[in-house]
């Protein structure tokens, strides 16, 4: 566990949370690494989508 990056600490406390609720024996540091994909992946890509929809939006370019 890396305690010097909150993300990190966040997802390992989520991947700790559902080992123990759902009963999953995998590695530890695997799960974290996956519980920070699935937070991060879906949150990157809305992310991307907002900033294409604010330049094709907000475009300060005069209309011709």
């Amino acid at each position: 566990m890396r305690g010097d990056l909150p993300w990190f600490s966040f997802s390992y406390l989520v991947a700790t949370m559902a080992a123990d609720r759902f009963g999953l024996y995998a590695p530890i540091d695997e799960l974290s690494g996956v519980a920070f994909a699935a937070v991060m992946l879906p949150t990157g890509a809305l992310w991307l989508l907002g900033l294409a929809w604010g330049f094709d939006r907000f475009d300060s370019r005069p209309e011709l």
